[in-house]
């Protein structure tokens, strides 16, 4: 079982470094994931609905419903997950700093990913057309918060599935 463990570890640090490595690139992407990132720092959940209940009352209302149940049963737990695993963040050499302070050391699963993807699975529920879009963005949250050095590929692997989890159960009860 080590043995498995130890491969998947060293795929894990390998495709980090690769990703990591990226974005010495060009600073119009930095940006950009840096920017797609902080859309996921969990403030600009609320606005959305706000701006939802001033087109349709009733569905934002809805969807400000939902998304709290959805996070008072996700965080709680993901925090549990994160302190009881205690997974340290990438180690990050001078050579490859890390784009963000941090909030935390630990990084499994990955918060911001979880939260994303449980956010794109609610409002998929509502507006299915829109599940390609929803989708999108919290997969370039994933990407983000590797591309940033804050995060290994299994973390954010783990917070999509841990997000979508989270929907599904959150639409199962209040919707």
């Amino acid at each position: 079982m080590s043995t498995i463990i130890n491969k998947i570890t060293s795929w894990d640090k390998n495709l980090f470094n690769k990703v990591f490595e990226l974005s010495h690139k060009t600073i119009k992407i930095k940006k950009f994931f840096r920017f797609i990132s902080w859309t996921a720092n969990g403030p600009l959940y609320p606005i959305i609905s706000i701006v939802l209940i001033l087109f349709n009352s009733k569905i934002g209302f809805e969807i400000l419903k939902i998304g709290f149940f959805g996070f008072l049963i996700e965080l709680p737990i993901y925090l549990v997950m994160k302190n009881s695993i205690k997974r340290q963040r990438p180690t990050v050499s001078k050579e490859y700093q890390q784009r963000f302070y941090k909030i935390d050391v630990f990084s499994f699963p990955s918060g911001h990913t979880g939260g994303a993807f449980l956010v794109a699975y609610i409002l998929s529920s509502f507006f299915p057309n829109l599940s390609f879009f929803f989708f999108s963005w919290s997969s370039l949250v994933a990407i983000s918060r590797v591309y940033t050095g804050v995060h290994y590929p299994t973390d954010v692997f783990f917070g999509a599935i841990w997000g979508i989890l989270c929907g599904i159960v959150t639409i199962n009860l209040f919707y």
